[in-house]
Order: C-alpha cells, then structure tokens, then sequence
C-alpha cells in the first residue's frame, strides 16, 4: 500500500536553534566591539552584485564571523528557515551557499538542517527536472514542500484596483470592502508537474520539469485535481461534478488537439455544453478537502490579508516577484519559488501561470446582494451544497442585516453560469495582467499554455467540530 505523504503546514513558530545563533553572533560582534548592521551593509552589494565570484566572495566573507553570522542572511517565515527577501536578486546562488554550509556535519546549524528547516531551500535550489530519478525519500520531501500550506485567517480587507493605478480597468473597480468569515489554507506554491504527476499519472504539460507549474489546465481539469488529491490524503472531496463532463471534455479536447472546419460547429457545442455543466458543478465550501480559491480569496492573500496597498501582490516592484511577459524572449514557465515570496511566504502570486478560481467575474460592487431575502440565500446555499451550522436558516437574516447596516460583501462569489477567473498573470502576459486586481476569465474547458493552479483547503468544518 501506497505511504501518504505529511501535509505540511506552514505555522509560525520559535525556532530555538535561530534564537540561539542571534544571540551568538551578537555576543560576537559585543566582544570584539563591531556593529552587526556595520557587516551586514559592508557585504550586501557584493551580495547583490550581478557576479557571481563577488556573491562567493561576500559569503566567504561573512563565515569568517562565525557559523552564527549566518543568522544575518535567514530568518523564520511558516515554520522554516528562509533566505532573507532583501537578498533576493542573487536567491538561488546564496541559497545554495547556505546548504552546503549548513548540511556539514561539522556545522553548528546541522541540527537544523536535519530537522529539515532548510527543505524549502533545498526544494528551490535542486535542478533534477524528473523526480522519478531521485531517491524515494528526496522525492518525499518534494512532494511535501511543494504542497506545504499556508494559514490564512479570515478577515476584512478592500477588493479592487488601488489608487493610483493608471492601468485599472473598469472592471476592477470601484474598491469596496469584503468580509471573508473563513479561515483557510492556501498552497505555497502554484501546484508542480511532480506533484500532478503523482497524483493523476500522467503530465501534459509542453515545458517539462517537475518543479515548474503545471500548466495547459482547463478549470475542470483542475477540479477534478483537487478531488483526486483530497482522496489521495483521505480528506472529503469539495466538487460534485456531473457525469457527463468527462465525456465532453475528452471530445472537445480531440476536436481541439485534431482542428478541422468540418468539426469546427461541434466543438462549440461542445464549449457551450460544458460551459452549462459548469454551473452544475456544486461546491462544498465547508468540506476538508482541496479546492481552487474563490476570487475574493485570492486577492484576500495577494493584498496580504488586507495589510497591503501595493499595485502586485506585496510590492510595487513586479521584478522582485514574478516570471512575466516572455514570449519574445523565448520564455516559457520557469521552476516555482524562482522570485521573493509575499511577506505571509506565497510564491509566484504574480507571474509563472494564470491561477484559475472557483467563480466568475461579479459586477462590483456586489449591490444586487443587498436585495436578496432569506429566501435567496437559502437558495444560493443549498445549490453550493453548503450546510455547516453557523449558515442554516436561522442565521440567514443576521447575515444578511449586517451586510445592508456595515456596507460590506460577505463572502463574495461570482456567478457559476459563466466564465470561470483567472488571476495573477503569466510568463506570457505583460505586467498590468499580473497587477492584484487584474481579472482575467475563460471558459471552464479553455486550456492554455500559461494556466495552472494553486490550492486552498477550507478551515472551518474542523474548528467547528472541536467546539
């Protein structure tokens, strides 16, 4: 029988080991009367120099301090030790730095190193494209960064494009606050061809390597993901999708894959059937399992929970975080975790591949919702297949008086009759399409060469049953 592999989840927590080589250093720096913040400016241009051997030559330089000054380039984030994001233009050459010191017996931060602190590094600095090839428990240890989980606690937080924002559409707009009253877990990384590979058996991707995103993925094909990976790890599938969808999808896609003007009006009836079925596909929000993001929740993280005012997801500064706008450099998809991580740990928010949602495109702001009745939401409710205690009918009207008395959109979702969204850009798209406001939407059974996918597993059936 197959062994499962851990979830990860990425928690906060104290790392001694850390606490102790700080202390270290600065004990160091007090004995011998050097300012830390002197070293640390003295060494990051060479860190950041564009060569290589100067990159080498600051970290060569950094270790004559001690093991302990190595506590200037790494910090926490999500349970683990991570490069620091001011380093991030030369990550992958100092990450890899790091690992051969710190994997030495003889190092004081070998501890760490076993406890497997460091596997997000090893994870982004490995260069074997097949996982296949690799030993089973180097596989084991892919499989699980590249589905490591990040808590994200619900909250309220404004959706829509910020001002200024020369390239807002208006479609973006107007900003309006939202409510999302679901604590959630959302994947680190958009998911890998390795960990596709594992779960489904197969790879279609056109750019192969397993540490580059999936991508060509039409929304069902995601879905169908999500549930197979929730029965992979004995957690309730979150989509009931109709029988017929396989069926179609397969046909469409071999008219599609084989394009003929004879076959040119059945593909689109196709493309509008499976459009339709889209809309039966009910969603259980308040099952376990893995699922896509809801759009709202996407922008949710991308604004950092509500802390962020950036035009990208946690800066200003695009180059910082994503691999975009490729095509005439012959580009295509690059490994996940290339570019600095969002201050909550997400990587490639912007850029790589369009990450499908769960809903379409709504109209903002959500005004029509202010005049729905209880009757309207029990609708909406039992059409998703929702049924958790906190939303039955007795709880309806205080929902929906809260709403019309503070102005915000609680739990917002787009319309299932339509298009399904896209967000965050690609490698082929310019950088207003990787903007944290920018909507992108096809039909559920389109499958493009910079569409992928990133997780979110729903938080509030486990809670409410420990209460």
């Amino acid at each position: 029988m197959e062994t499962k592999h851990i979830i990860k989840i990425g928690n906060k927590v104290n790392i001694p080991h850390l606490k102790e080589h700080q202390d270290a250093f600065k004990e160091m720096c007090d004995k011998y009367g050097i300012e830390e913040t002197t070293i640390s400016e003295k060494l990051f241009d060479l860190f950041m120099s564009e060569s290589i051997s100067y990159v080498n030559q600051a970290f060569e330089l950094l270790v004559t301090y001690g093991d302990s000054a190595l506590t200037l380039l790494v910090h926490e984030q999500n349970g683990a030790l991570e490069l620091q994001p001011k380093y991030q233009r030369n990550r992958i050459e100092i990450e890899t730095r790091i690992l051969r010191k710190v994997q030495n017996r003889d190092s004081s931060w070998y501890d760490c190193f076993q406890q497997g602190l460091f596997n997000g590094m090893i994870f982004r600095t490995s260069q074997e494209t097949d996982w296949s090839q690799l030993p089973s428990e180097t596989q084991t240890l892919f499989l699980e960064e590249s589905l490591k989980m990040i808590p994200i606690t619900a909250g309220i937080f404004t959706m829509g494009a910020v001002n200024p924002d020369s390239e807002a559409k208006d479609f973006e707009k107007p900003r309006h606050k939202v409510r999302l009253t679901r604590d959630f877990l959302m994947s680190q990384y958009t998911v890998t061809q390795g960990l596709w590979k594992h779960i489904m058996g197969n790879n279609h991707c056109s750019h192969i390597n397993d540490f580059n995103p999936v991508h060509e993925t039409t929304w069902f094909q995601c879905i169908f993901f999500c549930n197979q990976l929730s029965l992979h790890y004995d957690l309730e599938p979150v989509y009931k999708i109709p029988d017929e969808v396989d069926k179609c999808l397969s046909e469409y896609q071999r008219l599609e894959t084989n394009w003929s003007e004879e076959t040119e009006d059945r593909y689109y009836q196709l493309q509008d059937r499976l459009l339709s079925l889209s809309a039966k596909v009910k969603t259980n929000f308040d099952s376990n399992g893995y699922r896509l993001p809801t759009e709202a929740e996407w922008e949710y993280v991308a604004r950092e929970q509500g802390s962020s005012e950036y035009i990208y997801p946690g800066t200003d500064d695009i180059s910082m975080i994503a691999h975009f706008d490729q095509p005439l450099r012959g580009g295509q998809t690059s490994a996940v975790g290339q570019f600095m991580p969002t201050v909550l740990g997400l990587y490639d928010m912007s850029g790589n591949v369009y990450e499908w949602v769960t809903d379409g495109k709504r109209i903002y702001p959500y005004n029509e919702f202010k005049k729905w009745s209880t009757r309207d939401l029990g609708s909406l409710l039992e059409r998703l297949d929702i049924s958790v205690p906190r939303l039955k009918k007795d709880r309806l009207s205080t929902l929906l008086d809260f709403q019309k008395r503070e102005g915000y959109v609680v739990d917002p979702l787009g319309p299932f009759n339509e298009n399904r969204g896209l967000r965050g850009g690609s490698w082929w798209l310019g950088s207003s399409y990787a903007r944290a406001s920018f909507r992108g939407a096809n039909p559920p059974s389109t499958k493009r060469d910079d569409s992928g996918i990133r997780l979110v597993r729903s938080l509030v059936v486990e809670e409410e049953k420990m209460a």
